[in-house]
């Protein structure tokens, strides 16, 4: 089993997996029991968003343009203009520093190392459970928006579903990747986590936020969110540019991975200082 470190990850990793999963299906059933609320109040729910600033909704991946009342706006609003890519990266950010970085810090990558795996087998792999972890978040939101489709009429033509939940997983596995190849490059989980979190956290805002300022407006195609949401592939389809640009880079930060893992030792914690360095810092 150890040679199949793809299938190992998962089993290893099932349990946190599954109530990723239980939360995204409940958090959709839930929304989806709430929308024939809001279109037979339709009216008095305008009211209210009347009161909401731009920048508010902006911040929720809501266009000015967008309808919030029919299926697809509502559904937008709700789930894929900020819950849904925020889940799906931070999901991929922890799998991919825990990737190699992790396995540094608890310990386990001298047992993983030991047998016949190579260091590309070791990171490709670890890339391999992430992409398949996230297909399976993106499964339980297609599922879950079917159910709503029977039970509350949250009716989303079934390719424009699967091309919003492509684009979450895309998204997904691009900051898993960026995880796994500063993870990979460092060996250091927590520095990781940090560095890319706080990657996802400003290009979310750049994205959000240039739909109302001129200024950050040239500059939101170098934010992931743009190329996961600019289309609307929720209302109009998949962008096949744009999902190939996400999944480009993503294997474009694989490579990286790849090429960290033979510049430095495995399984001594992360970066370490020269001994002659750590001579002249204790004086």
């Amino acid at each position: 089993m150890l040679n199949n470190v793809a299938l190992k990850t998962l089993r290893d990793r099932r349990r946190s997996l599954f109530w990723w999963v239980v939360g995204i299906f409940g958090y959709f059933l839930g929304i989806g029991a709430f929308y024939p609320i809001v279109r037979d109040n339709q009216a008095q729910f305008e009211a209210l968003l009347e009161t909401y600033p731009d920048e508010f909704l902006a911040i929720m991946g809501v266009g000015s343009e967008e309808n919030l009342f029919d299926p697809i706006g509502f559904m937008q609003a709700e789930a894929f203009g900020w819950v849904v890519p925020l889940v799906f990266a931070i999901y991929g950010v922890v799998q991919g520093a825990r990737a190699v970085a992790g396995e540094e810090e608890d310990g386990t990558i001298d047992l993983v190392m030991a047998t016949s795996l190579t260091r590309f087998g070791l990171v490709w792999q670890k890339w391999l459970a992430l992409v398949l972890a996230e297909l399976a978040l993106g499964l339980a939101v297609f599922a879950s928006l079917a159910v709503d489709s029977v039970l509350f009429g949250v009716e989303i033509p079934i390719g424009n579903i699967a091309a919003g939940v492509l684009m979450a997983v895309l998204l997904g596995v691009f900051f898993g990747s960026l995880a796994l190849a500063v993870g990979t490059g460092t060996g250091l989980r927590g520095l990781t986590v940090g560095v890319v979190t706080f990657v996802a956290a400003v290009t979310y805002l750049l994205n959000s936020l240039g739909r109302l300022v001129e200024i950050l407006d040239v500059l939101q195609p170098i934010s992931p969110f743009y190329y996961y949401d600019a289309s609307n592939p929720l209302r109009y389809g998949l962008d096949a540019e744009h999902a190939l640009i996400l999944g480009g880079l993503a294997v474009v930060f694989l490579g990286i991975g790849l090429l960290a893992v033979r510049r430095r030792d495995l399984g001594v914690g992360g970066i370490r200082l020269s001994v002659p360095t750590m001579r002249k810092a204790a004086g």
